[in-house]
């Protein structure tokens, strides 16, 4: 059970584009106020003797403090530290690679 409280409607951050994800975090930077962020997830591909692949990446786009965009008042640090935290938090199965049949449904 979560300790932080529903954010009220009059706060609540519009939906994320087409393409992003969201996900709610509690910075200690944010005086315990929740910090929806959006984000790109780009994954990562790996290495063959063609292509030399790239790493996971996670980009933030938006972060809503209240229902308003404070993207642009962070600084780089607090940029790295939500995009760190995001990074870390459990995957969604929307981030799982469907090719593994553990993960298959049945019909």
């Amino acid at each position: 059970m979560s300790t932080h409280a529903a954010i009220p409607a009059a706060y609540a951050a519009p939906r994320p584009v087409k393409g992003e994800h969201e996900i709610t975090l509690y910075p200690e930077w944010s005086d315990d106020e929740p910090v929806v962020c959006h984000f790109e997830h780009i994954p990562g591909e790996e290495q063959t003797r063609d292509y030399p692949g790239c790493p996971e990446e996670i980009n933030l786009t938006c972060a809503y403090v209240r229902g308003w965009d404070c993207y642009r008042l962070l600084d780089d640090k607090q940029i790295a530290d939500l995009e760190q935290r995001i990074a870390e938090e459990p995957r969604e199965p929307e981030f799982d690679d469907i090719d593994r049949p553990e993960l298959e449904y049945l019909p």
